[in-house]
């Protein structure tokens, strides 16, 4: 714990995990902890797109994935793979944070080394 909030790290990802298990109330009151403190990074942003993408919260799940990648975590393999994200999936502004995504990796793969 750091501080007076718990590890926004480990809050963000139960919240996660608390909503693709049904436990709608619980992760909802643990994205709450989190957005109380002050330790909200890319991996924190990440963890709260995912758990808002399974409580059916589109948009927000959005601004929170967009955060992550805008703030160091544009990881391709684990934004398509993720079963977390899967209610996004067909959703026009989740296919273009993908697209974004997607380009950003075909930029860096030709630039020279």
């Amino acid at each position: 714990m750091r501080g007076e909030h718990p590890d926004a790290r480990s809050e963000s990802a139960l919240a996660s995990i608390e909503a693709a298990s049904g436990l709608r109330p619980q992760a909802r009151a643990h994205i709450a902890e989190v957005l109380r403190g002050s330790d909200i990074d890319h991996h924190v942003a990440y963890s709260i797109g995912a758990a808002l993408a399974q409580l059916g919260d589109r948009n927000d799940s959005l601004l929170w994935l967009d955060r992550a990648v805008d703030s160091g975590f544009p990881c391709l393999p684990m934004f398509e793979r993720d079963t977390l994200l899967d209610p996004l999936r067909q959703d026009a502004g989740f296919m273009r944070l993908m697209e974004r995504l997607r380009t950003a990796r075909e930029q860096a793969r030709a630039r020279p080394r």
